[in-house]
């Protein structure tokens, strides 16, 4: 090969590719193994990407292609106040040719066969939505040929049929009248995923929530008008338009568009796509570490004949060529198996998708994540390798590296950078994710420096320990591969069913008498003396009986509240601003409660005293709350309460565990300031035996029809399957994460003991037993693996208990179970890749001492 060259064929651009290209194959031939595991590794690398990346796709293409049956109409303008017809015009005034329609939707209750259970129930003009369907049991679809509801009828989910054991026909009391089941509803593109889970839906006509007298003061009722435009007008078009509607609107009104409905609708399953986005780059993070190990011994292999490339006229420029070529074969061959496996993932992941959308996903995907797939498959190798190879022919030639050639060790990781913001699309997140790795190669690296450096001052009397400890700290690079490797997958492996751990046991407490039965709201105020007489006849624990007034925050220090939610928001971004125009729940109470607890300022004075109220009334607030809008102790806010202004200080900051069930709010104020401010109350029933329960709630909806109550024990079950199903998919990639990190040290370990086949034979011909050399190499890699594995594992306790403080204020759960299989699991997995390389390396005969390693 190197015979044929000739400085000829490097003066012509046409030669010198076609012959650098000639050159890469055959460098592909002539070292398989290298092409293989470089393939391998680049594969693996990206699989998890990949797979992310095609869920992500799966669900965007799917959603943009039915965004307007999502949201029902063209434009959709909503809120927890009656919608004015002045705000309806305001929308003509823009689109002139649209045509408007009602709905509403809001909890209540219902009985049958002496069960009760709350229900979400839909209202809406005839006609509406003007996009997607509701496909009935009977077949018929509305719109469509299904006939209009009556005022006396309804269509129910199948839940309710299942759960009150419900059939077409029979009679359902719901609010003060009785609603007559005309159908069942099988498939319905608009249900909620958020109220899903506590309350299936009940569909009824306007004139059927005046029947029932459904809507009382203080009910939470959520008021839709949806917009229908002319064929020509395209809203997405009218981005202007859209944002002086938004302008125009209060921050209570928010207005939605497909696209907008569409971002809503994936939110949950794009926050789990960014962080199983984030667990897969750790895999392509261990993927580069061997990509860098493998390339690095190859080219020290190379060394000799990229001297006699450079001796024979090759430029060191074409040298460089071939290389690139080279990697660049190898990376689209392992890039291409990715994606077509990305194709593969397609069926799984829609069944994964199930549990978190209303619809069902077709086979639609977009092109965009093959794209993006093949950049980093094709780009991050590169990144990788220039900086080595830049070097290795630098040494073999006899020249000096350009400054660019210097700092280009930077590239690889700017892009990895780059890359975890774009898969977690947050700062904050990819920052940590980011800062996590850096901190730990920052306390593993001297740890094992100093570690190994303290070994090989000692002298065991035990020959092969000495041995093994020597080649241990003369093969650092191999050394700190192996064990960054395994120490990652370990950490990531054991960490998230350990977070899962701590929030499972965040929402069910060890003692379920802790924690409320039943979460009533709605409650009229003339009705709390009638609760309390109810509760107190069948000897029913009635607790937390809570106050809260609809309000708007409408300036902090005089400075105002509100903000838009433009695009190209960061998902902190997007939240705050979300979280911002909402409307707010304010109470009032004489202190904390069991939930709460004091973190800054001072108790409330007492009883707010001025009789003219214009002092600011005292405000507690909640410690994230005033984390995330920025308030302090001192601070003066404003609230508008159904258009009267109220001010208040803040006295203190609290924390409240959430997880109690017990009526919380942000904002509490001192007592005797919104007690005449209109207002409705929540409460609880504590711990009711499961038997009883069906009965209270039959009783309750007897007596109070409007008051609606929400079963804990359900949420709670249901919490759980959601958490269950998404850390299954985190643990999967987790899983990912250790079959790369195995794959890394196979490649390491196979390498070391090929670079060592001449030293195996010299010691066989010296006598030294196979039995013997086996427990060597069986003792320092497994040495190294389960030093890596234990500190993997301490370090996700650590990271796990750390991680409790600021996402459950403190308690941790710890299960023995996970850390022990999560050690032992790991260190046998990678005992029997080491016996099965070890067993075929010390089989190598003594001729191998005569020939030249590969």
């Amino acid at each position: 090969m190197l015979k044929n060259l000739n400085n000829a064929k490097w003066q012509s651009s046409s030669g010198s590719i076609s012959l650098i290209l000639q050159l890469a194959l055959k460098e592909i031939r002539n070292h398989r193994r290298f092409s293989f595991f470089f393939v391998i590794s680049v594969f693996f690398g990206l699989l998890g990407l990949t797979g992310i990346e095609t869920f992500k796709g799966l669900v965007e293409s799917n959603l943009q292609s039915r965004s307007k049956e999502l949201l029902g109409a063209d434009l959709e303008i909503s809120s927890r106040f009656p919608i004015k017809k002045e705000q309806v015009d305001q929308v003509q005034n823009y689109f002139p040719k649209s045509t408007p329609k009602t709905s509403l939707s809001l909890f209540s209750m219902t009985s049958f066969n002496n069960l009760s259970r709350l229900i979400q129930i839909r209202a809406q003009d005839d006609g509406y939505p003007f996009y997607g369907v509701l496909v009935l049991g009977s077949g018929a679809k509305y719109p469509g040929d299904a006939d209009r509801l009556k005022e006396d009828e309804v269509w129910i989910y199948p839940e309710i049929a299942n759960q009150l054991g419900v059939k077409i026909g029979d009679i359902m009391p719901i609010g003060n009248s009785e609603y007559k089941v005309k159908d069942i509803v099988e498939q319905d593109v608009q249900q909620s995923m958020q109220t899903g889970a506590i309350a299936p839906r009940v569909y009824m006509s306007m004139e059927g929530i005046d029947r029932g007298k459904l809507i009382q003061f203080g009910s939470t009722v959520s008021y839709k008008v949806g917009f229908k435009f002319s064929d020509v007008q395209v809203v997405d078009d009218y981005e202007d338009k859209i944002d002086q509607l938004k302008k125009s609107y209060d921050p209570t009104v928010r207005v939605s568009t497909p696209t907008s409905e569409e971002d809503q609708v994936g939110r949950t399953l794009a926050y789990l796509g960014d962080f199983l986005g984030l667990v897969s780059l750790v895999a392509m993070f261990l993927a580069s570490v061997g990509i860098i190990y493998l390339y690095q011994a190859h080219l020290r292999y190379k060394a000799y004949d990229f001297t006699v490339l450079h001796a024979i006229g090759m430029p060191r420029f074409s040298i460089f060529k071939f290389s690139l070529i080279h990697l660049i074969i190898l990376s689209v061959v392992g890039t291409l198996l990715s994606l077509l496996f990305g194709l593969v993932l397609i069926p799984p992941l829609k069944s994964l998708s199930a549990s978190f959308l209303p619809i069902a996903l077709e086979d639609t995907v977009s092109i965009k994540p093959f794209f993006i797939v093949a950049f980093v498959g094709i780009l991050s190798p590169l990144l990788l390798a220039f900086p080595l190879a830049k070097k290795a022919i630098a040494t073999a030639t006899k020249s000096k590296l350009s400054l660019s050639d210097k700092i280009s060790w930077i590239g690889w990781p700017i892009f990895f950078c780059i890359l975890s913001f774009y898969v977690a699309q947050s700062y904050i997140v990819s920052g940590a994710f980011l800062g996590a790795i850096i901190l730990f190669l920052l306390i593993v690296l001297p740890i094992l420096r100093l570690t190994l450096k303290f070994l090989e001052g000692l002298t065991p009397k035990n020959i092969m320990l000495r041995h093994t400890i020597l080649r241990c700290s003369r093969s650092w690079a191999s050394t700190s591969a192996i064990i960054l490797s395994i120490f990652y997958c370990s950490l990531v492996f054991n960490l998230i069913p350990q977070l899962r751990v701590n929030l499972e046991n965040e929402i069910s407490v060890d003692d379920s008498r802790e924690r409320p039965s039943l979460f009533l709201f709605d409650i009229q105020e003339d009705q709390v003396e009638g609760l309390r007489k109810f509760s107190k006849e069948n000897n029913l624990p009635l607790k937390n009986m809570s106050p809260m007034v609809r309000a708007r925050l409408v300036s902090i220090n005089d400075d105002n509240y509100e903000v838009e939610l433009d695009k190209g928001l960061t998902r902190e971004e997007e939240q705050n601003a979300r979280f911002r125009n909402r409307g707010m729940n304010l109470s009032y109470a004489k202190g904390l409660n069991p939930s709460e607890k004091m973190l800054e300022g001072e108790e409330f004075s007492g009883q707010y005293s001025d009789p003219d109220f214009l002092k600011p009334a005292e405000i507690s607030i909640e410690t994230r709350f005033a984390a995330r809008i920025g308030i302090k102790i001192g601070d003066l806010l404003e609230f508008d309460v159904l258009g009267m202004p109220i001010k208040g200080i803040v006295k203190n900051i609290r924390s409240v565990r959430w997880t109690s069930f017990m009526p919380n709010f942000f904002i509490t104020f001192q007592e005797g300031f919104l007690n005449d401010a209109p207002k409705t109350f929540l409460a609880t029933f504590g711990h009711l035996e499961d038997k009883d329960k069906d009965q209270i709630q039959t009783d309750l909806y007897k007596s109070f029809p409007n008051v609606s109550a929400v079963d804990v024990g359900r949420v709670v079950e249901r919490i759980v399957v959601v958490l269950g199903t998404m850390s299954k998919a985190l643990l999967l990639m987790s899983m990912l994460t250790v079959v790369v990190g195995l794959l890394v040290i196979g490649f390491i370990i196979n390498h070391q003991l090929l670079v060592r086949q001449k030293d195996i034979a010299l010691e066989k011909m010296l006598g030294i037993s196979k039995k013997d050399l086996l427990f060597k190499v069986r003792l320092e890699f497994l040495g190294i693996i389960f030093s890596a594995a234990a500190c993997g594992v301490l370090c996700s306790l650590a990271m796990s208990y750390a991680l409790s403080f600021f996402l459950f204020d403190g308690l941790w759960a710890f299960d023995i179970q996970l850390p022990v299989i999560s050690l032992f699991g790991i260190t046998a997995v990678g005992a029997i890749t080491v016996e099965l390389i070890a067993r075929k390396s010390v089989n190598t005969q003594a001729a191998v001492l005569f020939r030249d390693s590969d």
